[in-house]
Order: C-alpha cells, then sequence, then structure tokens
C-alpha cells in the first residue's frame, strides 16, 4: 500500500546538542519531530472471514512522528567519523476506513 498525495505541507522542528571529550570521542543527543498537515488517502484490498475480498477507501489524519536518541561518536583516520547509539521513534495518526465496502 501507497499512500498517493503531492504537494504536502509538513513541520518539522527539533534540536541537537554535541559534547566534545576530546579530540577523537565525543557524545550528543537529539529530539526531532514532525507533523503533516495534509490528509493522506488510498484505496486499500482485504478479506473479510465472513463475505470474502473487499475494497475501500482508507484516509490518514493526524499524521506525526517523534525521534529522539543519544549518539556516541568517534573521530578515526581521514576525519571518518563514526556515530552509534541508541534511537527511539514513536509516530500515528488517525485511520478511517470509508463504510462502503465493495468485492472486487
Amino acid at each position: 500500500m501507497i499512500l498517493q498525495k503531492t504537494g504536502s505541507f509538513f513541520s518539522t522542528l527539533g534540536a541537537k546538542g554535541f559534547y566534545p571529550i576530546n579530540k577523537t570521542f565525543g557524545i550528543g543527543a537529539f529530539i526531532q519531530g514532525t507533523y503533516y498537515f495534509s490528509n493522506f488517502t488510498d484505496d486499500v484490498a482485504g478479506t473479510n472471514n465472513n463475505s470474502g475480498p473487499f475494497t475501500t477507501d482508507l484516509k490518514v489524519k493526524n499524521l506525526f512522528d517523534v525521534n529522539f536518541g543519544v549518539g556516541f561518536q568517534a573521530t578515526i583516520p581521514y576525519g571518518i567519523k563514526i556515530i552509534c547509539g541508541p534511537l527511539y521513534l514513536l509516530f500515528g495518526g488517525k485511520g478511517i476506513f470509508s463504510r462502503q465496502y465493495s468485492r472486487p
């Protein structure tokens, strides 16, 4: 399933911080959130236990995502920076199926 929508408006806000421990190592943290102002719609298909296959419209409203984490950074030869650490991602929205079901 691919939600079909073009020209959508969204807003992203974030912050990050970094503390260099020494010339080679450092630690940082970040948080970022995005809210999509547009609604997305698509046709979906599935099966129902009692009536068999069906198609319907799916509308997604109030779509958002938030992610944050902590990163440990090391600088290796040739100025290459390696970053690793945990990341937490939260996303959501409200999915609404149309009440009109049809059989394909």
